[in-house]
């Protein structure tokens, strides 16, 4: 009981945090919305700062788990960069719906990646995990005579990573018109350029 009410204090606040704006929803309104006592709450969390930072901890730690569950190394490279697209795409719908408070959570996030050594640690993690399925993807598509021998799986795959990572953050800040065609092109370019045909 005790960690499922931790779990629905940390589903409150993010929907709070995602509706109102990280900086604007008190902890009275959290406690208040999540129909607990204000002892319950502190039992779970000394202060905003924890709470914050362990919803930033909860909220990237569902979304590298469902980036990594997808079967990007059992795919075409092709297939996988088209599956990416579609994840991209869907991430910055979400972002750009409604307004600026889940592209606030989301610049609380990479701060705290910076700052906080568990979600460094996760953040880490994640990464070395999406680019070992794209190496071994390309690995593949290598050994099928698809992707030429001279590519490197390991520099691609980060490169991959590197272009989908930053573009998503220029997309986030509203920065490219159209971002999920930008990154098509992309992925198309990256994908001649290591290719035998």
């Amino acid at each position: 009981m005790e960690k499922d009410t931790k779990t629905h204090i940390i589903t409150v606040a993010l929907q709070l945090f995602e509706e109102k704006g990280l900086n604007k929803v008190s902890l009275n309104e959290v406690i208040k919305a999540s129909g607990l006592s204000k002892g319950a709450f502190y039992h779970h969390f000394k202060d905003k700062k924890e709470l914050t930072s362990t919803c930033i901890h909860y909220y990237w730690e569902d979304m590298s788990n469902n980036v990594v569950k997808l079967p990007i190394q059992d795919m075409s490279l092709k297939d996988a960069l088209s599956m990416i697209l579609q994840q991209f795409d869907e991430a910055i719908k979400r972002i750009n719906e409604g307004n600026d408070n889940f592209f606030e959570m989301y610049l609380n996030m990479l701060y705290s990646i910076r700052n906080d050594e568990k979600i460094l640690s996760m953040s880490r993690n994640y990464f070395k995990k999406f680019k070992q399925k794209l190496s071994d993807c390309i690995k593949k598509e290598i050994e099928r005579g698809i992707i030429r021998e001279d590519v490197d799986p390991e520099n691609t795959a980060l490169l991959i990573t590197t272009c989908t990572e930053g573009h998503g953050l220029l997309s986030s800040a509203n920065i490219y018109d159209s971002p999920n065609q930008k990154l098509e092109i992309i992925y198309d370019q990256i994908y001649k350029s290591i290719t035998t045909k």
